[in-house]
């Protein structure tokens, strides 16, 4: 089923020495479509001058780039190792003048920095130093964040991600105001599924999990676990919450035995009018 949904562009900006870094930021940004496009109306498009520039005389090659890719892009993921490297005429490197560029646009910028060991032969010293420079210099303009191996990073930007696209400026796109069915729906969802949509909506990727194992069943979202026991009463009260969200479409369960359930636009919607339970309303 067809869709609309808001598109925003990812540009991915590293010096030359962090190719498996790139195509892990590419497949993160992927991964993110995959499991909330549908629900969320938002389509994130990672893009890199390897990718995404064609050829141009029309300027100096990083003035190409930044016309042809950095102008439009809303979010900038910028990764350093050991290189700064090539110098534009205007900055360091084509790296450093499309983060300076993006910055001073003031869109949202993420910077992260390896510390992956390499060879002592394969280091230039120059190079090097001038990273810890541009860190040093980064460190004093805002938040960095550094990582000891592409799995990390990959960890890392994830979360990351997840938590810049839950802020207000990247829902404007969904529902906000309450429609009649909203309404109606916030006077007879109980207690404990509004509880229970108010952790999945906080949850970085926007997932509740619900698992049964051999020893064991788990209900969690947003880092909480829902079933602090297994008892009948237990079980059935925070089942039948979940069966509420999903009953109302605020939830997206693919089929009957899917174990991660996604929360919907709906959802999303419905939460941010979401009156809290008396238990939890100050006295």
């Amino acid at each position: 089923m067809s869709y609309s949904a808001t598109v925003y562009q990812v540009f991915i900006a590293s010096p030359g020495d962090l190719t498996e870094e790139r195509a892990i930021a590419r497949q993160v940004i992927l991964d993110w479509n995959n499991v909330n496009s549908g629900c969320r109306n938002i389509v994130l498009q990672p893009i890199g001058w390897e990718q995404n520039a064609f050829p141009s005389m029309a300027d100096r090659p990083q003035a190409v780039i930044n016309q042809q890719l950095l102008d439009s892009a809303d979010i900038l993921v910028g990764i350093f190792w050991t290189r700064v490297g090539t110098p534009t005429g205007k900055a360091a490197s084509g790296t450093v003048e499309e983060i300076a560029q993006h910055i001073a646009a003031e869109k949202d910028t993420l910077l992260y920095f390896s510390k992956r060991p390499i060879q002592p032969e394969l280091l230039d010293p120059v190079q090097y130093a001038a990273v810890k420079q541009l860190k040093t210099e980064y460190q004093t303009k805002g938040l960095t964040y550094e990582f000891n191996d592409p799995d990390q990073f990959r960890q890392d930007f994830q979360n990351h991600l997840g938590m810049l696209l839950n802020q207000d400026n990247y829902s404007h796109n969904e529902q906000h105001e309450s429609s009649p069915e909203t309404r109606s729906s916030n006077s007879t969802l109980s207690d404990d599924a509004k509880e229970l949509l108010s952790e999945g909506v906080k949850d970085v990727a926007g997932q509740i999990v619900r698992v049964r194992y051999l020893n064991g069943e788990t209900l969690s979202t947003n880092d909480r676990e829902f079933l602090t026991d297994t008892t009948p009463r237990t079980l059935t009260r925070w089942d039948g919450a979940l069966d509420e969200l999903i009953e109302h479409d605020f939830v997206n369960r693919p089929s009957p035995d899917a174990e991660v359930l996604s929360i919907t636009r709906k959802g999303y919607a419905f939460a941010d009018g979401l009156t809290p339970p008396q238990s939890e309303q100050s006295t």
